[in-house]
């Protein structure tokens, strides 16, 4: 009996606590990815893209529902490669979370947002803007932006170290 009760209250305990715990409505995928490989990140989706500081995690997705069925990502080699099934605007729906250790350049084909949650200290970064984005990177490294005739460029670029500190290149 004092097992049979237990066990119920635990139950009970876990299902409480899971129900609380997560947003009913949110999805979380991994899927298997070598971040150490990823290059080249193309993103041909509206959708919101962090990028993280190393290569220890997988690339990761958490959205809603129609977040987690219409998008999705395919890693070939070193490219990785964002697309939707459906042209939607997904920004508000989700987030892919990518780790930007390797990554030399995105292209961005769509009316993507592409932030960093971190530094990155990725020595050099190329973006090719093919659509209207946005685009907001701290790095520790040199970023190149290749534009098109198509889309016109607003680069801002600023120095985040105090006054009187001098960034030492290592190369």
């Amino acid at each position: 009996m004092k097992k049979t009760i237990l066990a119920t209250m635990l139950l009970t305990i876990g299902f409480i606590h899971s129900s609380f715990s997560a947003d009913p409505g949110e999805r979380k995928r991994m899927d298997k990815t070598n971040p150490s490989a990823i290059k080249t990140l193309t993103v041909n989706a509206d959708v919101t893209i962090v990028l993280t500081e190393g290569n220890n995690q997988q690339v990761n997705m958490i959205g809603d529902e129609t977040f987690m069925k219409l998008v999705s990502f395919k890693q070939e080699g070193n490219k990785l490669t964002v697309a939707a099934s459906k042209s939607r605007d997904y920004k508000s729906k989700g987030i892919i979370y990518v780790p930007a250790g390797s990554i030399e350049t995105i292209r961005i084909n769509s009316d993507a947002f592409v932030r960093s949650a971190d530094i990155l200290h990725t020595p050099h970064i190329r973006i090719a803007v093919n659509g209207v984005c946005k685009v907001h990177l701290y790095t520790m490294g040199k970023v190149d932006v290749d534009e098109n005739h198509f889309y016109e460029v607003d680069y801002k670029s600023r120095n985040l170290l105090p006054p009187g500190y001098i960034a030492i290149n290592g190369n």
